[in-house]
């Protein structure tokens, strides 16, 4: 079923609200496991860091890797030395922006990022589909 498909069966149901978030769950999920999910791929902006001189939004392109419908958390992976994760460490504000080019559906997510690593990025790691 497409985008467009899940979202016009929310518009046509008697709760469309409640619906509606649980359509994009599991499209969240759907979107971690299968790499054609046109989710699968996100935008993700952090905030740079507090203490430069003019603090302004980063901007780049991740794969989804897991969802947790329950918990109401996405991930994604990143080499910890990069700059993001400075900037999640400094202001942990983010936004995920998905965009289907075919139904032309935006979903945008406002939320806290929080860094793992260690013995808890292995398991993240050890957890991933081998398409990831």
């Amino acid at each position: 079923m497409t985008l467009q498909d899940c979202f016009e069966k929310v518009l046509d149901s008697e709760s469309p609200l409640d619906e509606l978030e649980k359509t994009i769950w599991e499209q969240l999920t759907e979107a971690s496991q299968l790499p054609e999910h046109p989710w699968s791929l996100g935008s993700v902006a952090t905030v740079s860091a507090q203490n430069s001189p003019s603090p302004s939004p980063n901007c780049r392109t991740v794969v989804l890797r897991q969802t947790d419908a329950t918990q109401r958390s996405i991930d994604f992976f990143t080499d910890v030395r990069s700059e993001k994760i400075r900037q999640i460490r400094s202001a942990a504000s983010v936004c995920w922006l998905m965009y289907d080019r075919e139904s032309r559906i935006q979903l945008r997510l406002d939320g806290t990022a929080t860094v793992i690593d260690d013995e808890e990025a292995d398991r993240a790691w050890e957890n991933t589909p081998l398409h990831s």
